[in-house]
């Protein structure tokens, strides 16, 4: 299943239900870009922020989740752990979006403006081992996106196509004097 973490629907229902999950922005933040920050019409005394990329604009039709804010992670949790029990598994589009120093770098000025600090402990970290606690077997497959967004050189390699394994010997194969990581992507608890 592709799961978007990073934000919802700019009309959607929780919006109503759960306000506090999304980034909420102040007066000014919507003065200076009215086109990352919008008043949606079902809470329009409210001031959010669409969804976006820290290189890129944001996308009007998103609401931006608050990863820094723990009733938000919580709620995002509790997403992850309902949609374990309807699938094997997750790619996690855009997950990086939710690392705190990324997300810090996007909002920071809503974040400082509105004295929200960064938490202690990555969102993932967390939400994986919740996952894991109640389904080992699930799988969140990982994306080459934040290894290429650091500036390295993502080399793939090869499954074992009876384990579902990184093969051994494309792998090694592969291993160069310029390698700096190897990232085995699990499957099904494998």
């Amino acid at each position: 299943l592709d799961f978007v973490p990073n934000h919802f629907s700019a009309d959607s229902e929780y919006i109503d239900s759960h306000p506090d999950v999304f980034l909420q922005a102040d007066d000014l933040s919507m003065k200076n870009d009215s086109h990352t920050f919008y008043k949606p019409e079902k809470k329009n005394d409210l001031i959010f922020a669409h969804g976006r990329d820290p290189f890129f604009p944001a996308w009007l039709d998103t609401i931006q989740v608050n990863y820094f804010n723990e009733e938000a992670r919580k709620f995002m949790i509790e997403q992850l752990l309902h949609l374990s029990e309807l699938c094997d598994g997750l790619r996690c589009d855009m997950a990086m979006l939710q690392l705190n120093n990324v997300f810090q770098n996007t909002w920071m000025g809503v974040l400082s403006r509105n004295n929200i600090a960064k938490p202690k402990e990555e969102f993932w970290d967390h939400a994986i081992i919740k996952v894991k606690e109640k389904n080992p077997d699930f799988t969140f497959i990982a994306t080459v996106e934040v290894v290429a967004l650091l500036g390295l050189k993502p080399v793939l390699v090869d499954v074992d196509i009876d384990h579902f394994t990184i093969d051994i010997e494309s792998l090694k194969s592969a291993i160069t004097p310029k390698t700096k990581a190897i990232i085995p992507v699990h499957l099904f608890g494998q």
